[in-house]
């Protein structure tokens, strides 16, 4: 089997990656723009030892699965790999892509109460975070700047001007902001060179709908800066903040650490059930609200939290889920390793008059066994480390303290089964399993579980 050979494949199910899987002689092919029950001719574009790679050339069966994706640059983007799967089997997909996860890692779950995932009544237009590259090439004559998502794996820039998975307003100003940037004859960064200006926009919206607007260039002054800041202003009444940001760095990071308020305050005010939460340019917060209160939901009720209990909010960010729980226990300690995110909890405790809290900064496998030194004592705790997941030494920690309760929200099954099992060793059982749908259309899934000892 070789590069750009064709073969005729039957689908018979769909990877994490929101790929195809085919057998061939007992040999994976996963094919890019399949769904499960597709009869496909694909050509091979990567071969590795154990599996190939291939893309759907022609659709010769149709899968009863399978339906047109709406969004023009599906082909071209790879953002939503499962937009040509009905929603239903996208749920369906992503519980069993976490419940065979399980299976792999030999976790026993068989007397756990596993429920049905929580999926959107509209799985469009739900993203209150999106941030696009920008190139420009004043030499075309025509479409001289490039706003959008670069392919998947490549380095080719999609120009997008409608992405259905974010608010129509900001649609709008995508295209405004192309104008501007053209009109003004604005540079684009190039890394290899290092010469140019404008790097990223991003995009942030609230409960309110109101917007937040940051372009990311590569110094603070440039050649037309004062006329292109000035049109930027004027770009429509629900941006209400305008922040430009300095990333000097030759690296694929969006932001950089500098930002310069251009209008409005830098910051506003999000809303997740009665709390509200400041946010800046470099804020975390879950990226679909409606499906965040859910899943925070689905937490509080499995921790089922008493007027008595001291909780441990561990890789805790901004405070969400902190100070949510603050109002149903004796009192929360948070930690997360990034001092602006404990900067901004420490801010949303004042906001929120909430007492019963203390964040502090530090890597949570240094932080906690000093608060197990410190006899420090946890009833439950609350864990939603990034995909990595935890640390050994956090967990060891965890064990230490003997919770009555852990529940763990996870945004990666592979590394969430690990942690799994070496709780499960120490001592705790899976009472629960919830999947949430929190990025429709993709292959991600956000998984809730529920240790209690034993």
């Amino acid at each position: 089997m070789k590069i750009k050979d064709k073969l005729i494949l039957d689908i018979i199910d769909v990877n994490y990656m929101g790929r195809g899987v085919a057998k061939l002689d007992d040999f994976v092919i996963f094919v890019i723009g399949a769904v499960t029950g597709d009869k496909v001719e694909a050509e091979i574009t990567e071969v590795k030892k154990k599996y190939c790679v291939a893309e759907v050339k022609k659709i010769i069966n149709s899968s009863e699965y399978r339906v047109e994706a709406k969004c023009k640059n599906f082909e071209k983007c790879g953002g939503c790999a499962l937009m040509n799967l009905k929603y239903d089997k996208q749920l369906e997909f992503k519980n069993n892509q976490v419940l065979n996860s399980f299976k792999k890692a030999r976790v026993n779950i068989e007397d756990a109460k596993i429920n049905e995932i929580i999926g959107m009544e509209n799985p469009y237009r739900y993203r209150n975070k999106t941030a696009f590259a920008v190139r420009t090439d004043y030499k075309k004559s025509s479409n001289p700047v490039t706003i959008g998502t670069y392919g998947y794996r490549t380095h080719r820039l999609i120009d997008i001007d409608e992405c259905l998975i974010q608010d129509e307003k900001v649609d709008i100003l995508l295209r405004k902001i192309k104008k501007i940037i053209e009109d003004n004859k604005i540079e684009s960064y190039d890394k290899r060179k290092k010469t140019g200006t404008i790097r990223h926009v991003v995009f942030r919206k609230n409960y309110l709908n109101e917007i937040m607007l940051i372009v990311v260039t590569s110094s603070e002054h440039f050649k037309g800066k004062e006329k292109f800041l000035a049109d930027l202003s004027a770009i429509g009444e629900d941006v209400v903040t305008i922040i430009q940001n300095i990333n000097t760095k030759v690296s694929s990071d969006i932001l950089g650490r500098r930002n310069i308020v251009l209008f409005g305050k830098g910051t506003f005010i999000d809303k997740i059930f009665d709390k509200q939460f400041i946010v800046s340019p470099s804020t975390f917060l879950q990226v679909n609200h409606e499906q965040t209160e859910k899943l925070y939901d689905t937490a509080m009720r499995m921790a089922d939290i008493k007027k008595t209990d001291t909780v441990l909010d561990l890789y805790c960010g901004s405070g969400t889920i902190s100070l949510i729980a603050a109002k149903q226990s004796l009192k929360v300690l948070g930690i997360d390793i990034v001092r602006q995110s404990i900067t901004d909890a420490k801010t949303n405790a004042r906001i929120n008059n909430t007492k019963n809290v203390r964040f502090v900064c530090g890597k949570v496998e240094e932080k906690l066994p000093l608060w197990v030194d410190a006899k420090i004592e946890a009833d439950v705790i609350l864990i939603d480390p990034p995909r990595v997941g935890c640390d050994i030494e956090a967990i060891k920690s965890m064990m230490i303290m003997k919770p009555k309760k852990i529940v763990y929200i996870s945004c990666n099954p592979s590394t969430l089964t690990r942690d799994a099992s070496s709780i499960i060793e120490a001592g705790y059982k899976i009472s629960e399993i919830q999947t949430v749908d929190m990025f429709c259309h993709t292959s991600a899934v956000e998984t809730v579980v529920l240790f209690e000892k034993r």
